[in-house]
């Protein structure tokens, strides 16, 4: 009997162990930050970004090295795509959201200017035909 425990009490610290290893590199494996779309205007020395979580990010010397966090879009839907123009910049949002970040050198403000889809957030309720009839009953 002394034996057996002995054995258990091994496999429940190998057990522990692989588990609390498992755990710690799955943790360090997983990128925390996805990049989305990165831009510049033509001629233009700053490149704009955006990651999954909405983070904006600007290279104030033309080139890679170093991005700064400039602003945060909110957390609607991820980003999808970012439009660099001479003075403004536009990133557009899964649900259609589009926002305005301008394009000055500091601290930017997102702000919403319409969505893709039709003004307002996407509704993720289905259509039925009562609702399609009433839309278009006058």
């Amino acid at each position: 009997m002394r034996i057996s425990m002995r054995i258990v009490a091994v496999l429940v610290l190998v057990l522990g162990i692989c588990l609390f290893l498992g755990k710690a590199s799955s943790v360090r494996g997983a990128p925390t930050q996805v990049l989305v779309a990165i831009g510049n205007r033509d001629g233009g020395d700053y490149l704009w970004a955006v990651d999954v979580n909405g983070t904006i990010y600007r290279s104030f010397h033309g080139g890679f090295d170093p991005f700064l966090v400039v602003g945060q879009l909110p957390t609607t839907a991820p980003p999808v795509s970012i439009c660099v123009l001479t003075f403004d910049v536009f990133i557009a949002l899964s649900n259609g959201d589009v926002y305005d970040v301008g394009a000055s050198q500091g601290p930017v403000t997102p702000v919403l200017i319409g969505n893709v889809f039709g003004g307002g957030p996407t509704s993720l309720s289905p259509t039925t035909w009562g609702n399609l009839k009433s839309r278009f009953a006058h």
